[in-house]
């Protein structure tokens, strides 16, 4: 179904997607459009956002981890960055 909808350009060159364009490509908070433009017309790609649980087990180590110690590991390394002001 081909929806046609018009947005808004903010003065800070922000561009408002109508809600019926984002249901149809589902675009959520957070995600990437990239826009490319040929010929004098742009085109928009819809770039979802990663969530950490999606790269979960896409690099295979062989090797079985702590689950429990990753999650620490990365709550420690979060926690010196915050402190440094990172």
């Amino acid at each position: 179904m081909s929806v046609y909808e018009s947005g808004k350009v903010t003065s800070k060159g922000q561009v408002t997607i109508p809600v019926e364009v984002r249901k149809q490509l589902g675009i959520a908070t957070g995600d990437k459009i990239i826009v490319i433009i040929q010929n004098g017309e742009a085109k928009l790609e819809v770039r979802k956002q990663k969530k950490l649980t999606d790269l979960v087990g896409i690099l295979k180590t062989g090797q079985e981890h702590d689950l429990q110690e990753a999650r620490k590991s990365v709550i420690d390394m979060v926690g010196v960055s915050y402190k440094k002001g990172e």
